[in-house]
């Protein structure tokens, strides 16, 4: 099942932070496993769905939380 891009507010900044993206990963991991977690977010993340939380899932989030506290 695809998980939803994060939606956005107005004047185009993200509404997820951090803590709910955490959360969204670690329930995820609770119920299906590790593997396919990581997969979820790096659909989310609009990249190569590999299932390892590697360099490439790091950056990818830390630019899609660019600014969020």
């Amino acid at each position: 099942m695809p998980i939803a891009s994060p939606r956005r507010s107005t004047g185009n900044q993200p509404i997820t932070t951090r803590p709910l993206a955490a959360f969204v990963l670690a329930e995820a991991a609770y119920g299906s496993g590790p593997r396919v977690a990581v997969q979820n977010l790096q659909q989310v993340l609009r990249i190569t769905g590999d299932g390892i939380f590697g360099p490439n899932t790091m950056a990818a989030l830390k630019r899609a939380t660019e600014g969020m506290n």
